[in-house]
């Protein structure tokens, strides 16, 4: 059955800020990267054949500058610019050198054991550091910000990061207000969204656990914690590629049941492994 609703939850193009590692939040897009832009042209062109009936998007400037291409691509309607769509995250920690961090932090104490692990003092809790970007620390992809285990574990009581109270109020507004746009529609709906790849990754979140913060890392056989993965490809949901996209919706039965968030329908995939699959080359 056709889902009332169809977002197809695509990152921005690699910003200046990605490209170094760290740098100003609000950075330009990044030269080159022609591969990147093609996909997200097809996607565009693709979607729009087959009826896309709106663009929301985040708005600093790697968001403009990916909707920008879209406009490049043809895409005639509507752009609407939604500020949940930003990274979560801003502030010193993203616009400085890792090594910084990890003086500052003393980010050496999660060091990896002889198994390549971290294990806590009260053996609770164990981990490859490298993999969650907690040691040697990843400025922009660090699962210590968007844990919330890891997140007391590594800063603490940190006041400076943005809260998960505040993360989850915007999921909390902004699923419903696209639930809303079903409800008043007469047709079912196909939206494109241009975010960051934190929100995008607490939105598929939501869906799939109706938690924030809680389930991006979960324990594996082993007892470690590690990214969680989703999907007809098992890929994880953070961090999003630049090539990728993710797809939540809403359905008629999501509706007469009265859920008051989106359902995911397909974890992060290549862009052009979902073109195929619109075509049903896959």
């Amino acid at each position: 059955m056709e889902p009332l609703l169809t977002v197809y939850a695509v990152r921005h193009l690699p910003s200046l800020q990605n490209v170094a590692g760290f740098g100003p939040v609000d950075s330009d897009l990044a030269a080159g990267f022609e591969n990147y832009r093609s996909s997200l042209i097809d996607l565009v062109k693709n979607l729009s054949g087959q009826g896309l009936d709106l663009v929301v998007s985040g708005d600093l400037k790697r968001h403009k500058g990916t909707a920008d291409v879209l406009r490049e691509a043809g895409y005639k309607g509507e752009i609407i610019e939604d500020t949940r769509l930003n990274a979560v995250m801003s502030g010193q920690l993203l616009e400085q050198p890792a090594v910084v961090t990890e003086r500052e932090y003393n980010l050496e104490r999660f060091r990896a054991n002889h198994y390549k692990l971290y294990v806590s003092p009260d053996g609770k809790i164990k981990f490859d550091p490298s993999e969650l970007g907690i040691y040697p620390f990843n400025s922009l992809y660090s699962f210590a910000y968007f844990d919330r285990r890891l997140r007391q574990l590594v800063f603490q009581n940190d006041s400076s990061l943005t809260s998960f109270q505040n993360i989850r109020g915007n999921i909390e507004r902004y699923q419903p207000q696209l639930i809303q746009s079903v409800i008043e529609s007469t047709s079912p709906l196909t939206v494109l969204s241009i975010g960051s790849c934190s929100p995008n990754a607490f939105n598929l979140e939501y869906c799939l656990f109706g938690t924030v913060g809680e389930n991006l890392v979960t324990l594996s056989r082993g007892g470690l914690l590690r990214p969680t993965r989703f999907g007809s490809e098992n890929r994880v949901i953070f961090p999003q590629g630049h090539d990728e996209v993710m797809v939540i919706g809403y359905r008629k039965e999501d509706l007469e049941a009265g859920r008051d968030r989106l359902v995911a329908i397909e974890g992060n995939l290549k862009i052009q492994g979902l073109i195929d699959r619109l075509h049903g080359r896959k």
